[in-house]
């Protein structure tokens, strides 16, 4: 019984390892970006908001004075992944 419960002990330890190693890079990507462009990479593609609420909730944290069209957001969000992708590709290396 104890084997069992150290070994599912160690399980969740790896497991959470890691989790937390794709976190690290997830927010080291994100750093890459224009707030921008961060925005709209975690409230789209990472949290899976629909482009109608994402550019709602662009207006109304950014005012009216700054909406943007869905249009100009997917550009936003094509423009995160092209830096995200040149800096896999530069430093495909590191993040083994």
């Amino acid at each position: 019984m104890n084997d069992y419960v150290t070994s599912q002990k160690s399980e969740k330890e790896q497991r959470l390892k890691y989790l937390n190693k794709r976190i690290s890079i997830l927010d080291g990507w994100l750093m890459l970006l224009t707030e921008d462009e961060a925005f709209v990479v975690k409230r789209h593609l990472i949290d899976g908001i629909d482009w109608p609420r994402v550019t709602q909730e662009f207006e109304r944290l950014w005012g009216r004075e700054f909406a943007r069209a869905e249009r100009t957001l997917r550009s936003y969000q094509q423009n995160a992944m092209n830096k995200i992708i040149r800096f896999i590709a530069d430093h495909t290396e590191m993040l083994q």
